[in-house]
């Protein structure tokens, strides 16, 4: 990077200052990870958009923050040394003090102290992360300036009420059955209600301290769309539980608004949070969505735009797992070969059906 390319990242970007880190302390920032130097003191150059700061001692979990960076910003942290802990430096100097930090930092007086931004990897975050809004980090209880946590999940794989893990397949408990847990057989209404109630299920009630860690609460994923109507053929119940098009429909219309890039953005955010933090909650939330949208056939159909984006993130996800990633416990069965196996099959039928569709119509019009 020669100086005129320096100047105008200078002049572009913003800063995140982190006054009083100790060396040896890891620190990242997007996909990038430091050992802190005895100078220290943030970093610069930031883009404007979404990122993503994340440090640790190496003596428990990570932790990160999500801010928001625009030409000339300052997001300003201190070290809590009893903590160690990066605070809000509002919460430490008194008004008088940020401001004239800010206008240090603006000045360029502490420029020796502050890293350069991994600009060569902007691209792969931005990738990363387009799907990210506030609604999704909001509605994922890690809002932007929140303390975010690694966590674990609160139950084990395929126990109801774990971290991504649908509760008996999402199903509400029938009221035809009187409450006994048997699935719901009725209207296609009832599906919706239920798909609500299982993405509420999977939330968690966050109290508003800003300043206390919060560990991201995910939609719950569903397993199977509730019961067909009465009478369905056969061939339509056969449907219902291979195929994850329906639910993945209700889903959507029922977590999400009817946007599928918000879903998207959930599955980004969990991504994000496998990879910075080690996040056993991500990596579940992560496992389960992409095994649900990896055996949708007739959505791969009907929303072609929601599938391109998924291959293309779940191509980029790939590229960042780590080395060991199909060797650990957790991922040494190697979900992906069924889930993939699962999309190539899907996406092979519908390129059958695609092509018979016009001669059918020749011969309809016959």
């Amino acid at each position: 990077m020669d100086e005129q390319q320096a100047r105008q990242r200078l002049l572009e970007g913003g800063y995140f200052v982190a006054l009083g880190v100790p060396p040896g302390v890891e620190f990242g920032i997007d996909l990038k990870s430091y050992k802190t130097g005895p100078q220290f003191q943030g970093v610069k150059m930031i883009p404007p958009g979404l990122h993503f700061a994340h440090f640790g001692t190496g003596e428990g979990e990570k932790q990160g923050i999500f801010f928001r960076s625009s030409v000339g910003s300052v997001a300003a942290t201190q070290w809590d040394t009893s903590a160690e802990d990066l605070v809000d430096a509002q919460t430490r100097l008194p008004d008088g003090a940020l401001r004239a930090l800010r206008e240090s930092v603006l000045r360029l007086e502490m420029d020796k102290s502050l890293g350069p931004h991994p600009f060569e990897q902007q691209a792969a975050w931005s990738n990363l992360t387009n799907c990210v809004t506030d609604s999704v980090l909001e509605r994922c209880g890690v809002p932007v300036g929140a303390k975010v946590l690694a966590g674990s999940s609160a139950a084990e794989p395929g126990e109801p009420g774990g971290e991504g893990v649908p509760s008996e397949g999402g199903a509400e408990e029938s009221k035809a059955d009187g409450g006994r847990g048997g699935r719901q057989r009725g209207s296609r209404q009832g599906m919706g209600a239920a798909a609500s109630a299982a993405g509420m299920a999977g939330r968690q009630i966050v109290p508003h301290f800003p300043h206390v860690g919060r560990v991201a609460r995910y939609s719950e994923v569903p397993g199977r769309a509730q019961g067909p109507e009465i009478n369905a053929k056969p061939e339509d119940v056969t449907k219902l539980n291979m195929d994850g098009s329906e639910a993945l429909r209700m889903w959507i219309a029922a977590d999400f608004g009817g946007s599928w890039v918000e879903l998207l953005g959930e599955l980004q955010l969990s991504f994000v949070l496998f990879v910075s933090l080690s996040s056993l909650g991500g990596f579940r939330h992560w496992q389960a969505l992409s095994a649900l949208l990896c055996r949708c056939g007739d959505a791969l159909k009907t929303d072609p735009a929601l599938f391109t984006a998924f291959i293309r993130m779940l191509h980029a996800h790939l590229k960042l797992v780590p080395e060991d990633f199909f060797d650990v416990e957790l991922s040494k069965d190697n979900f992906l070969v069924p889930c993939l196996s699962a999309l190539l099959q899907a996406q092979c039928f519908a390129r059958r059906v695609s092509r018979a569709a016009p001669a059918r119509c020749r011969q309809e019009a016959a």
